[in-house]
């Protein structure tokens, strides 16, 4: 009987390389959809890296059981093998002539706003950092399309590495490919800085525009994505764009060992501040307010865990230096193991998001929902300010508005967060991973039975 409905499932290849025990958030919506895929009869074939190419591994995080994982190597892009060598080879030897090309990379700037350096740069990390996984990606899954008889694809980016091997094998084997975006790609923020060369812009945009138009589903992580790519792309018909939120699952639940007894309120910030993500005001708001005697330094503590980059850290220092003196704002490391995440994320009576794109809504926002404290947003109006209004689950301000952002704090303040009873009530049924991916199995089956009746459009 296990066998019939293990034979009767619809083999669909997912090509992710954010896939458990990877720590990166975006692996938690691959890893959930898989989990739950072979309860509305889907079996997934995961493609993904090996876990010794991960930034972050959290042992304690598990992929799924009782599914295939293809883990492939991957190949060091030319900036990795020169890191290498200048880690591992010693220094008298790296003088050697014979090892002149591991001599460090000096190249002229031009005077325009992009340097020679910055160009090099740019051609060695496109499409991005992860090319090295191309090849060994792509010899792993022509393998299993016949092994497995896959029926369908489906692919996870970013890394957008992966929407590219995804459309090769939609060229080479014409099966029907869902591209599921979890962030822009020619929008995405951090592409668009003043020292990306013109000419990485226009190639994003092209391969962007390639992997839409040979993918025969595109799902997007928020309405607002998805209602940018139909503007920007209306040959492509508006049924081949989907929206399918992130969302939580029952692993997102307060520690039972979870005891903090303090006055102080704990305003918790999880995850990286990069790109747009502007913590600057928000700093300037807190000193004035605690200047102005609207807010008691005592009443308060501010934590960041995760990578900050280094302008973020000089703000931080210029706007709040007596705060982060008195430790009010404070910078931690990055907490590898999920369970210590969680613990810290419960442990707040506010939790903090910094986003730098009108399109997106971090993945952390829905985690945030799931515990039923209040959020403060400081971002631009957009998809997460929409989310945020429509689920009355917290604050917002724009981070150009340092009294507005004032005002979002003494608001947020005084909320009260929700139970685990009105939290389920209210949004299990749009947001638990479960519902989510009855959603993605439904789209999956109906392309496939397209691609069998013959009606799947050609491409060119």
């Amino acid at each position: 009987m296990q066998e019939e409905r293990f034979n009767s499932m619809l083999p669909v290849l997912v090509i992710s390389r954010a896939f458990a025990p990877d720590r990166e958030i975006g692996a938690k919506r691959i890893t959930r959809f898989c989990t739950y895929l072979p309860e509305y009869g889907i079996r997934p074939v995961v493609l993904t890296v090996q876990e010794r190419f991960l930034d972050h591994v959290d042992a304690g995080y598990a992929p799924p059981s009782g599914i295939r994982i293809e883990r492939t190597t991957q190949w060091m892009n030319p900036l990795e093998a020169y890191a290498w060598v200048r880690r591992h080879i010693p220094h008298q030897h790296r003088a050697n002539k014979s090892l002149e090309v591991v001599r460090p990379l000096r190249l002229p700037r031009t005077n325009g706003q992009v340097g020679m350096r910055q160009h090099v740069l740019s051609f060695l990390n496109s499409p991005d950092r992860h090319q090295g996984w191309y090849l060994p990606a792509l010899r792993a899954a022509s393998r299993l399309v016949t092994d497995e008889r896959i029926g369908a694809i489906f692919s996870s980016g970013p890394p957008f590495t992966c929407h590219l091997i995804a459309r090769s094998l939609r060229k080479k084997y014409g099966l029907p490919w869902a591209a599921d975006f979890r962030d822009g790609w020619a929008t995405n923020p951090n592409q668009k800085g003043a020292k990306t060369p013109q000419w990485v812009l226009r190639m994003n945009q092209k391969m962007e525009e390639s992997c839409l138009k040979w993918a025969d589903l595109v799902i997007c992580n928020t309405e607002p994505l998805r209602h940018s790519f139909q503007v920007r792309y209306p040959e492509i018909g508006p049924d081949n764009f989907k929206t399918l939120t992130n969302g939580y699952d029952d692993d997102i639940r307060r520690p039972e060992e979870l005891d903090i007894c303090t006055a102080e309120k704990r305003l918790v910030h999880s995850g990286s501040i990069y790109g747009g993500r502007r913590i600057d005001t928000f700093c300037q708001a807190v000193t004035k307010m605690v200047e102005s005697d609207q807010l008691n330094p005592n009443s308060f503590r501010i934590l960041f865990h995760g990578d900050v980059d280094s302008s973020s850290l000089k703000s931080a220092q210029k706007y709040a230096s007596q705060l982060r003196r008195v430790r009010r704002i404070e910078f931690e490391p990055f907490i590898d193991s999920w369970q210590e995440a969680q613990k810290v994320m419960w442990s707040a009576d506010v939790l903090l998001i910094f986003s730098g794109s009108r399109l997106e809504v971090p993945a952390k926002f829905y985690e945030y929902l799931k515990t039923g404290k209040p959020i403060l947003a400081i971002a631009q109006k957009g998809a997460l300010t929409e989310l945020l209004d429509m689920t009355g689950s917290g604050i917002w301000a724009d981070p150009n508005d340092v009294d507005g952002i004032a005002r979002a704090l003494l608001k947020v303040l005084k909320m009260a967060p929700l139970t685990h009873t009105e939290v389920e009530k209210k949004w299990d049924a749009q947001f638990h991973f479960k519902f989510l991916t009855g959603r993605l199995a439904g789209m999956l089956q109906n392309l496939s039975a397209t691609a069998v009746n013959g009606q799947m459009s050609a491409r060119s």
